[in-house]
């Protein structure tokens, strides 16, 4: 599999729940896959004209397909730029409770041991005014194409499955 049939792939299973772009350009870095999810719940007392509260989650996936392979210092740059567009984009505010960002690093080549091993110790996680205003969370996901194989972050456990190349 190669990178343009992989983020066609992931297209295709982003497409149910996500608003999806690609080519998108983000903080003057150009993303081949920019997906953002919202979902606002709210809670209400008797009938829906009294609403007691609501919330909002929302989930942004920031893919990136690296044709030439990484080297030892490609995560780092990758990850400082998933911080500072999770600044830009999360927007705190009284109904927000979560944001989570998803960098995808897509290789058509094997990763290193270095690069693989940075990026599973890769963390982040911000709360807003105590969790008052919710949070923020940084899930970091190697796939790599030659090995067929997804090395993630602790955060990104969760979503691993998604992302493996024959599935």
């Amino acid at each position: 599999m190669d990178c343009k049939e992989y983020l066609n792939m992931l297209s295709e299973k982003y497409k149910g729940y996500f608003d999806v772009n690609r080519d998108f350009v983000l903080l003057d870095y150009k993303l081949d896959i920019f997906a953002q999810y919202k979902a606002k719940s709210h809670r209400y007392f008797l009938n829906k004209s009294l609403s007691l509260d609501s919330y909002e989650n929302f989930e942004y996936c920031l893919v990136k397909c690296f044709d030439e392979g990484i080297n030892i210092k490609g995560p780092d740059e990758f990850t400082s730029y998933l911080i500072k567009a999770a600044e830009d984009i999360v927007k705190p505010n009284s109904s927000h409770m979560s944001s989570c960002l998803t960098g995808v690093i897509v290789s058509p080549k094997s990763f290193a041991p270095d690069v693989i091993k940075k990026a599973e110790k890769f963390r982040y996680s911000k709360d807003f005014l105590f969790t008052l205003k919710g949070w923020c969370d940084i899930r970091l996901i190697l796939a790599d194409l030659e090995g067929n194989a997804v090395y993630t972050n602790k955060a990104g456990r969760e979503v691993k499955d998604n992302y493996i190349p024959f599935l």
